[in-house]
């Protein structure tokens, strides 16, 4: 069977003597809505060469700005590997009265034998070199995370950039000190243990909370 055709027609087609004296309506074509296309800025072009990694930070208010921290719990240690200068003295001078009480270690195997039974940990390139050849360095960083966290590890020499903190991340430590800085040297530890305090804090508490923090370990920084 064929389908049948049937053709569309207007009533004025089918029904012409009955509509007569109506006016057909004009046919009216809708103008075609004009799409904008839509423009975003283009995007600055790159220089030319290596993308430069973030400036090192302004530290003029180093001199103006010297907090003041509580001082931490009996029993907490700091461990100094530095040259036998005036540095060292003058860290441990500081340090000390922070609360810590202050290991001077003379040699590497020392340092690296008590790495773990402190809270704080400042070394000088003077001694240990460059810091990704150096043992003491690969027992720190490469300590488990549990422990790891609950030392404070800041490395000085005259190649760093203080408080830099993009330095520190290269090195897996937590501060980096240019020594020409060391006279500030207790605003820099105050600031820059408190906010590993305030990185590390809401993990810890809710460890607590659970039951799985370490019980014999505490968050180094001022109480």
């Amino acid at each position: 069977m064929k389908e049948q055709k049937t053709d569309s027609k207007t009533a004025f087609e089918l029904f012409p003597e009955l509509i007569s004296g109506i006016k057909k309506p004009e046919t009216k074509t809708r103008p075609k809505a004009k799409v904008q296309p839509i423009t975003r800025p283009e995007p600055a072009p790159m220089p030319p060469g290596k993308i430069s990694p973030p400036q090192p930070p302004d530290l003029g208010w180093l001199q103006k700005d010297e907090r003041r921290g509580k001082r931490i719990s009996a029993g907490a240690a700091a461990l100094l590997l530095m040259p036998d200068n005036q540095y060292r003295s003058m860290a441990a001078e500081i340090i000390g009265a922070m609360g810590y009480d202050i290991w001077t270690i003379k040699s590497l195997s020392q340092a690296v034998a008590r790495a773990v039974q402190c809270q704080i940990i400042i070394v000088d390139t003077e001694i240990i070199g460059r810091p990704e050849q150096s043992a003491l360095h690969q027992k720190i960083i490469n300590l488990p995370m549990v422990i790891r966290r609950y030392i404070y590890y800041a490395v000085i020499g005259p190649e760093f950039h203080t408080l830099y903190d993009l330095e520190a991340l290269t090195l897996s430590a937590n501060l980096v000190i240019n020594r020409r800085d060391l006279s500030s040297l207790k605003t820099i530890l105050t600031k820059g243990l408190r906010s590993n305090a305030d990185l590390f804090s809401p993990l810890i508490q809710a460890q607590k909370q659970h039951n799985t923090a370490p019980i014999d370990k505490i968050l180094p920084g001022p109480a």
